[in-house]
């Protein structure tokens, strides 16, 4: 009995070892089946995370599928709309095609007017000018035309003091028969001018050889010369005048006559004082012709254009005179019928 029990004990030690061998089999078994399962369940979880943020990134996708399919038909329509406005822009730009096409003809025909009112324009300038420096050399004309008649008169003025000599011009042709009217000076014709320059000239150079001759120291006649030379608005150069010599009268003989300056005549006035003085009196009045009173035909002409050297040579062959030095630049230039007529 006692070795059946032992053999019982050692059956039922070997059961018991085997049984906690099963147990710890058991127990490691459910450790791994609880750690299995924690691993399951944290799975389960970030599964579960997973699902949630797929969730969210499904709404997300769904907002921007919304937000694309709205933008989608947005530029659609806005395509449509581009595409209408270009449409009209086309037709308005055709439209405006052909309005390019009439402006340009009509500034092209602008242009040409504008062309042909400037050349209108010059022209009219051009005519302006011509009728203004016409009307200027015409009232110069009559103004001058005017002195010569002033002088003429202030010489006949009984109250003018003149000598022997001088008041003898009033019996000279040129000076005694009076001058053509002044509305004459509006003819255009060229002979009546040349006519009318000559008596001028003629009576011009006649008073200046008087006044030439004269030695009076209370004669007009030179003042009264001076004052016609010498005009109001100074539209004129002028010499210098020396009356006297430069010698001190001290030294200089009391017999010897004061030098009187000889007074060269207007360069548009260039005629010969010599044929002048070689001429009779009875000459004077065919030498006028009948621009001047009394006049019928003249039987020859008064000579022009002689040089003012000549001139002044065949003065110092007649008489005595001493003639001033010529100023630099200081040529006398009257504007008379002569530079009209021209």
């Amino acid at each position: 009995m006692y070795v059946a029990s032992n053999v019982e004990c050692a059956n039922s030690r070997l059961r018991a070892e085997a049984a906690e061998a099963q147990l710890d089999d058991l127990t490691e078994r459910l450790s791994h089946v609880e750690r299995d399962k924690m691993d399951v369940a944290q799975k389960v979880a970030t599964l579960g995370l997973w699902q949630q943020q797929l969730r969210t990134e499904r709404s997300k996708t769904m907002g921007l599928q919304q937000q694309l399919w709205k933008a989608t038909s947005k530029h659609e329509r806005m395509t449509q709309q581009l595409r209408d406005e270009l449409d009209e822009t086309r037709d308005h730009l055709q439209v405006l095609m052909q309005v390019k096409v009439g402006l340009v003809a009509d500034g092209q025909a602008s242009r040409e007017k504008i062309s042909q009112a400037d050349a209108a324009a010059a022209a009219l300038r051009y005519e302006t000018a011509r009728l203004t420096k016409l009307n200027m050399t015409l009232h110069q004309q009559i103004q001058r035309y005017s002195d010569f008649r002033s002088f003429r008169s202030s010489l006949l003025d009984p109250s003018t003091t003149l000598c022997g000599s001088c008041v003898e011009l009033a019996d000279e042709a040129p000076v005694a028969h009076g001058f053509p009217k002044r509305k004459w000076i509006f003819s255009n014709t060229k002979r009546v001018i040349m006519e009318r320059q000559e008596g001028l000239a003629v009576f011009l150079d006649r008073v200046n050889v008087s006044v030439r001759n004269c030695h009076h120291p209370d004669c007009m006649s030179r003042p009264l010369l001076e004052k016609f030379l010498m005009l109001a608005d100074m539209r004129y150069t002028f010499i210098d005048m020396q009356l006297h010599d430069n010698t001190d009268e001290s030294t200089a003989a009391p017999t010897r006559p004061a030098a009187i300056t000889f007074i060269p005549p207007p360069s548009s006035l260039r005629h010969s004082f010599a044929d002048t003085l070689g001429s009779r009196r009875s000459d004077v009045p065919d030498l006028l012709r009948h621009s001047f009173h009394g006049t019928q035909v003249r039987h020859r002409r008064h000579s022009v254009h002689v040089s003012s050297a000549d001139r002044i040579k065949k003065f110092r062959e007649l008489a005595p005179i001493k003639v001033a030095p010529k100023a630099d630049k200081k040529r006398m230039s009257l504007e008379t019928i002569e530079e009209v007529a021209e």
